[in-house]
């Protein structure tokens, strides 16, 4: 039997995924992420039930658990919504601070277009040092009628091969919250193979997550009969998933989403939308204005985008509408489990015991108390409404922990 002490000897990988849905490029992640820190276990921080693009996840954060677990995790724990449905910063300095805060874990793996760790390092601490800079730059982009992503790109103009990419974007934005806790976890990164972050096209080689999703939005057949799922880089144990979800898939054109947001837009006066998290500099009086003419969601997308306010910002902005997460939300300090194995368990039970704890360990929202755990529990009620999903069945008081093995 491990003790205590050989437990935290040991290599604990972290992993921070959302699985939307999780296909072959995701283990081959995952398991060169082993590999090059020759971990002994792997822990899965991921998103709950909406995604950082601002959308609802195709699938619940329960199933994501159970493909995570047979992808070969050991332990999955949740990403507050206050972290997960937010912009690139949140996304994983929230991440990065529930790992930390776990005091085992000693490695933090991810993709990235660059796959150079040092040349991610050097260019993040660069970013670190020049912030006033850099906003500065990125004000006088803005003025002249640069996109937020390409004043960005401008702004952080640094001399190396790191481009303005979706997963370098993250990898630096992982390094710099590491570097600004001081944490000990060590980070490596993996070069991304096949298909880009954005690619929708099908192919034998990897593809990605919004090629996946992009393939059953046209699948007519698999959607209303539940017929064959047959797509190249989705392992079989993903594919079976999505078989079992099939009826609660929720997909980039669901009307029943648009009429909650519809619902919260018009039953809030401007000064309470003005509160939501992400709206800013009169959004507010736009929104109001723009949702009695919006035939969908991308139809009222369309109508509230600008050169400031990207598609994603705006995605980000319906979500935190819909959820009613507003700027004034309490910041969340807890590990939630949502799934493990046999081995994840032996680990739960050490990190329990750790004197390097940070955070409480949540594993029974019904005794266990969690600060602002209230807002997640309030998203995957929205969730499971939008999907059609029992509210008490599915409901985070009643879910079980995913156990696997």
């Amino acid at each position: 039997m491990e003790t205590a002490t050989a437990i935290m000897e040991n290599r604990v990988l972290g992993i921070i995924a959302e699985y939307n849905p999780l296909h072959s490029g995701h283990i081959y992640q995952m398991n060169e992420c082993k590999a090059a820190c020759g971990a002994d276990y792997t822990v899965i921080v991921m998103s709950g039930d909406f995604t950082q693009r601002g959308e609802p996840a195709l699938t619940d954060k329960w199933s994501r658990t159970k493909a995570a677990l047979r992808a070969g995790a050991d332990l999955v724990v949740e990403l507050p919504f206050y972290y997960a449905c937010n912009g690139a910063g949140y996304f994983a300095s929230g991440a990065v601070k529930i790992l930390d805060a776990m005091g085992v874990v000693t490695h933090l793996g991810f993709g990235s277009e660059a796959g150079n760790i040092e040349e991610l390092k050097s260019v993040a601490e660069a970013l670190a040092e020049e912030t006033s800079e850099i906003s500065d730059r990125m004000k006088d982009f803005l003025s002249v009628g640069y996109s937020y992503p390409k004043a960005a790109e401008a702004a952080f103009g640094f001399e190396s091969n790191i481009g303005y990419e979706p997963n370098n974007i993250l990898a630096l934005e992982y390094i710099k919250a590491l570097n600004s806790i001081h944490s000990k976890i060590e980070p490596i990164t993996i070069k991304r193979r096949g298909a880009g972050y954005n690619d929708i096209k099908i192919s034998e080689d990897m593809i990605s997550a919004k090629a996946i999703r992009n393939n059953l939005l046209n699948n007519k057949e698999f959607i209303a009969e539940g017929g064959d799922l047959a797509i190249p880089g989705l392992p079989d144990f993903s594919s079976d998933i999505l078989k079992e979800e099939r009826e609660f898939l929720v997909l980039e054109e669901d009307s029943r989403y648009f009429d909650l947001l519809r619902s919260a837009i018009l039953s809030s006066e401007s000064w309470e939308l003005r509160k939501i998290f992400s709206v800013t500099e009169g959004m507010e009086n736009k929104m109001k204005n723009e949702v009695r003419y919006a035939k969908s969601l991308n139809d009222f997308i369309d109508r509230l985008k600008s050169k400031r306010y990207t598609r994603t910002r705006i995605q980000r902005m319906c979500a935190h509408t819909v959820i009613g997460f507003k700027k004034n939300a309490v910041i969340p300090e807890y590990i939630r489990v949502l799934g493990f194995n046999k081995r994840g368990s032996k680990l739960i039970k050490k990190i329990k015991e750790s004197d390097n704890l940070k955070m409480p360990v949540i594993s029974n929202i019904n005794r266990e108390k969690a600060k602002g755990i209230e807002i997640d529990i309030k998203a995957s009620d929205i969730y499971n409404l939008i999907c059609g999903k029992d509210l008490y069945a599915f409901s985070d008081y009643v879910k079980m922990i995913e156990i696997f093995g």
